[in-house]
């Protein structure tokens, strides 16, 4: 280091000088020892502990001569003021550049900072507009959506009624009908005489073949199937009503239901297979049901047959 280096020339420098003044000495020394003798016939019998004297004052102002002076201890106080005022320099010099270092570094960052919150700003203020966007059009579809579950509801409400006005027409007009099963079929039968035959014989009612408007098989697509039921309308009620009423005396595992339209045989379906529902059945132109609970009510064709259940119970604990 060039502290180290200044110092160890400096500690050189004090010793040379004290080797230089122990020379002269040395020789001051040599030249009094050298007197000393030439002039031996004139020394007294005191000269022994003379030299030994001067022996040992040499020996003092040799020590002496080691000992730093005044002026080799300002020169190193000079020098060690040199060094600190220099290490102070370099101090300074360091703190400065990393003062300047230090400011350079802040003076980016909030330029970096600033620039990324503007890149911030700019993007939340294009997201927020196409938020606004976004929202304005959602606002528009979800008050189409609604307009358009109104009309469907609506449409849905038109042809539910339409369907129940269609159902409860197709049933009134079936209902002076039957409908037979297991009537045997025979060559060049006569569907007429052999129903006056047959309820005059099972059931012992009087018909006229005038009472039937109409008779006939419905076809089947089951070419196998030989005793398609037969549809048979009468032109008066009381023919009909008088016929059902005795229909549990039909022999030969002959018997006769109501004719019954699909939506309504449908809705029967479901009431069977509800839970806590009982029975099912149709009569004049509607379909009812009895629940477990004995509770008889009327079914509509678009009735949840479990909210009617539980809605009439509710009623009924009332």
């Amino acid at each position: 280091m060039p502290g180290g280096k200044e110092k160890t020339t400096q500690s050189g420098s004090l010793r040379s000088t004290q080797a230089a003044r122990k020379a002269s000495t040395t020789q001051t020394s040599e030249k009094s020892a050298k007197h000393t003798l030439s002039d031996v016939s004139s020394v007294s019998e005191t000269s022994f502990e003379s030299g030994h004297l001067t022996d040992e004052l040499g020996s003092i102002k040799r020590q002496l001569l080691e000992i730093p002076t005044k002026k080799d201890i300002e020169s190193l106080r000079e020098s060690l003021v040199g060094r600190d005022e220099l290490k102070t320099l370099v101090t300074d010099i360091v703190k400065g550049v990393f003062v300047a270092f230090e400011e350079r570094i802040h003076e980016e960052m909030e330029k970096r900072v600033e620039r990324l919150r503007e890149e911030c700003d700019n993007k939340i203020q294009a997201l927020e507009l196409e938020n606004e966007s976004l929202t304005n059009e959602l606002k528009t579809v979800r008050e189409a959506n609604l307009k358009l579950k109104s009309e469907v509801n609506t449409n849905k409400t038109i042809a539910q009624e339409a369907l129940k006005a269609a159902n409860f027409n197709e049933q009134y007009s079936r209902k002076n009908n039957i409908k037979i099963f297991n009537l045997r079929t025979t060559p060049k039968q006569d569907l007429r005489q052999d129903l006056v035959t047959l309820v005059e014989k099972d059931l012992n009612v009087k018909l006229d073949p005038s009472d039937i408007s109409a008779i006939h098989r419905i076809p089947s697509k089951n070419q196998n199937l030989r005793d398609n039921p037969v549809i048979v309308r009468f032109s008066c009620a009381e023919a009909k009503v008088e016929i059902m009423k005795h229909k549990k005396n039909l022999k030969n595992n002959v018997h006769f239901t109501e004719d019954v339209t699909k939506r309504n045989l449908e809705l029967m379906r479901r009431i069977r297979e509800s839970e806590g529902m009982e029975s099912a059945w149709y009569f004049n132109t509607s379909v009812y049901g009895k629940t477990k609970s004995g509770l008889q009510m009327k079914f509509d064709l678009f009735d949840n047959v479990e909210q009617r259940i539980q809605k009439e119970s509710n009623r009924q604990k009332r």
